[in-house]
């Protein structure tokens, strides 16, 4: 029918368009040179971040939404194009979550990158790994510093559950009073789970603070089989 959409094979969105009396398929948005996919539905299509593929989600705290054809796209996690990544540690563990919550052999791979250094503000505190998902950075300094997490005065930072892991993050922090919360807290320890993992990670406090770097729990359940954790290469300073 002229006027309905597909996409072709290569992932461009076609249109119908009648030429000499016949209807014939004619590309009308190129959405694979654009480092996009295609997404048809009810006789339409149009460009469309691509699904991250095997579990790798991309986050940039100083990207903004790609844009094609004057509309805004919606960032899936995808590595390029920039705008296609998600700009929230947030947005990043909810669709690495689905995707391990699909298989059990899921694992969801979260990288921050971006050009340039940037900060993460705009979280929901904290920021909670469960099993299998596990966030890195392109920051190879030890101790890092090109990406931080700063959550408001008084919010921790992290939770990093069983068989999850942090890597590759500054963690800014202000924490005061009777009872804060650890910038970190490890959780999720039985004595069967997976160890936890935070590795190469500087955790820097405001003046006065008085809440904890990391806070590891005993583990429960089976008293005679301990659970373990990974921590290396940390660095805590200020308060």
């Amino acid at each position: 029918t002229a006027g309905s959409q597909s996409c072709s094979s290569g992932g461009d969105v076609l249109t119908c368009q009648s030429s000499g009396g016949c209807n014939v398929w004619v590309d009308t948005a190129g959405c694979a040179a654009a480092s996009l996919g295609c997404s048809a539905a009810a006789g339409t299509a149009s460009c469309v971040c691509s699904s991250p593929q095997n579990g790798f989600f991309y986050v940039d705290p100083n990207t903004t939404p790609a844009m094609f054809g004057g509309m805004s796209l919606t960032p899936s996690g995808a590595q390029t194009p920039d705008g296609c990544r998600f700009t929230t540690l947030t947005a990043a563990v909810a669709a690495g979550s689905a995707y391990t919550s699909a298989a059990s052999s899921n694992v969801a791979s979260i990288t921050i990158m971006s050009a340039s250094p940037g900060t993460f503000t705009s979280e929901s505190w904290p920021v909670t790994l469960a099993n299998r998902v596990n966030i890195a950075s392109d920051d190879s300094a030890n101790p890092p510093t090109r990406y931080v997490v700063a959550p408001p005065s008084g919010a921790p930072a992290f939770v990093v559950g069983s068989g999850s892991a942090l890597s590759n993050v500054a963690v800014s922090v202000d924490l005061h009073g009777a009872g804060s919360p650890a910038a970190i807290t490890l959780a999720g320890c039985t004595a069967a789970s997976t160890a936890a993992a935070v590795d190469q990670v500087a955790i820097t406090f405001a003046a006065n603070a008085t809440g904890d770097g990391i806070a590891v729990p005993d583990s429960t359940g089976a008293s005679t089989q301990p659970c373990f954790f990974n921590l290396t290469k940390l660095t805590i300073s200020g308060a």
